[in-house]
């Protein structure tokens, strides 16, 4: 608040002017928490969207639009660990968050602000976009506005621990798609990749499904189908839908 003080008169006049520490601590590191916290569950577009009907109109149940996550078990790093560093370590502990400081790094390339943590990656570019690493396998790509652009591997060997539920892998491509599907541009490229992963997931993963589990990816799938314009992507559903009766077909056969 120094700025708006003219400290050459206070000297003059003999007035001391200082800042008062702690004052905010706990203010901004409530708010933090509030960031990281829309950016897990995108609270303002579900709101938004909820509102607008689309949940009504859903055929599922289990309605979102972008990834969701939970703060347990994962790994908060701070860059900066004093007062209101700390005070953010110690909220996100009540979360079930790990925390990492001291060690990260953050430097600026061609324009662009990279953080690192260990294996953990963020790079952000000039416009805001990010792409994140986690360190695990994955790696999540955020446009400037805000929402999932996509989701794959990433070419690092994944860690002990990594996801590898395929309901969750499901869910989270299933919610990318639909985000970016909201859109009102060619995303054409986007989706056809995003389906092609649900594919492989399916053909992959299908056999350690349950059957139970199965329905609900098929389920998933059909609503992907009626919303979506583009036969051939509609076609990549189908390929992914009969891959999971079969298994199950099968299954049932057996018993």
């Amino acid at each position: 608040g120094y700025n708006i003080v003219d400290c050459d008169a206070c000297a003059r006049k003999g007035i001391p002017v200082t800042n008062v520490p702690s004052y905010g601590t706990a203010a901004v590191a409530q708010f933090t928490i509030a960031l990281i916290l829309e950016l897990c569950h995108q609270v303002g577009i579900h709101n938004e969207s909820v509102h607008n009907g689309d949940w009504v109109k859903s055929t599922n149940f289990c309605y979102w639009l972008t990834p969701q996550m939970e703060l347990g078990g994962k790994t908060l790093g701070i860059l900066g660990f004093g007062r209101i560093g700390r005070e953010v370590g110690k909220l996100a502990k009540a979360f079930g968050g790990k925390i990492v400081d001291g060690t990260d790094t953050i430097e600026t390339k061609e324009g662009k602000t990279i953080l690192k943590s260990n294996r953990q990656r963020i790079v952000i570019e000039k416009d805001g976009s990010m792409t994140i690493d986690d360190g695990e396998g994955n790696v999540m790509k955020i446009g400037a506005d805000g929402n999932v652009k996509g989701m794959q591997q990433s070419a690092s060997k994944p860690l002990v621990g990594s996801n590898t539920d395929p309901i969750q892998q499901f869910g989270n491509l299933r919610a990318a798609y639909l985000n970016n599907l909201r859109d009102n541009i060619d995303n054409t490229n986007l989706l056809t990749g995003l389906a092609n992963s649900i594919l492989d997931l399916c053909k992959q993963k299908g056999s350690v499904m349950t059957m139970d589990e199965r329905a609900l990816c098929i389920d998933g799938m059909k609503e992907l189908q009626e919303r979506t314009p583009d036969k051939y992507i509609k076609g990549i559903f189908n390929v992914a839908t009969n891959s999971l009766k079969k298994i199950s077909g099968t299954e049932l056969q057996g018993k």
